[in-house]
């Protein structure tokens, strides 16, 4: 995923609020559940955050995260997109806390507007990638059977997997791309997607299948 942070000193500032962030080695990934706090006092933990106060922040970050993780998760459906959705926004919002207006809304519901936001561009940027990759795997093919006799019969065999493979689901295309486009292993693309191994080979078993049925009734 391409970082939202491009200059030393913001990639700096990331890498000491991942560190704040970051559970212990071992821990549980979840975010920690705790006693609901009032909407007043979210507002007094902003106004001190704004003044960068750390443990202002974190007890912020303890009274919302289970609530923004479990949004992120909705929208993103992969733990491994929602842990980076969930810790960019509580980035965002240790360096831009002084954009919240305490006037004008409740501290939870701005949070949870950002993280519904960054992971909607997520999901985006996710989407687009893969389509990106399908399109550039479809062209390199082309382009490397231009020379052979039958070129015309591979043209036609790479449209209809492309066909095809509208017929699957979502998740079915992420791993046949990430597998045959981006030439990742089963156990890397379980890495990248923070999904179970068993997940990711039962997907790439079913796709399968319903590729070669889709491409033997179409002979």
């Amino acid at each position: 995923m391409v970082q939202p942070f491009s200059d030393s000193a913001s990639r700096a500032q990331y890498s000491t609020m991942s560190e704040l962030l970051a559970p212990p080695s071992g821990a549980d990934m979840s975010p920690p559940m705790s006693e609901p706090a009032g909407t007043q006092e979210l507002a007094r933990l902003m106004v001190r955050v704004v003044d960068g106060d750390e443990a202002a922040f974190a007890a912020l970050y303890d009274a919302t995260s289970a609530a923004a993780f479990g949004l992120a998760l909705r929208v993103t459906n992969s733990h491994h997109l929602a842990e980076e959705v969930l810790q960019e926004v509580f980035l965002h919002v240790w360096q831009n806390a002084a954009a919240f207006d305490v006037a004008r809304g409740k501290a939870k519901s701005w949070i949870l507007m950002l993280v519904h936001r960054r992971a909607v561009d997520c999901v985006r940027s996710v989407r687009a990638a893969t389509a990106r990759d399908i399109a550039d795997g479809t062209r390199n093919a082309a382009s490397l059977g231009s020379d052979m006799a039958d070129d015309l019969h591979l043209r036609r065999a790479i449209e209809q997997l492309r066909v095809h493979m509208t017929q699957l689901t979502e998740a079915q295309q992420l791993v046949i791309s990430l597998a045959y486009v981006g030439g990742y292993s089963q156990a890397e693309i379980a890495d990248r997607l923070g999904h179970p191994l068993g997940t990711v080979k039962s997907r790439m078993r079913d796709a399968l299948t319903r590729l070669r049925r889709a491409a033997a009734a179409a002979a």
